[in-house]
């Protein structure tokens, strides 16, 4: 059986926000701050 070369396109992407971002803009809209205000902060 032939091995599948790994390419580019199916390499995972990397994510323009940390974990620990994500976590906190997600506490912020969960304590009231609006989700579109919070994002923005980021």
């Amino acid at each position: 059986m032939m091995q599948r070369l790994r390419r580019e396109d199916d390499a995972v992407e990397k994510s323009r926000y940390t974990d620990e971002q994500i976590a906190c803009t997600l506490k912020q809209a969960r304590l009231g701050t609006p989700v579109a205000e919070a994002f923005r902060l980021k």
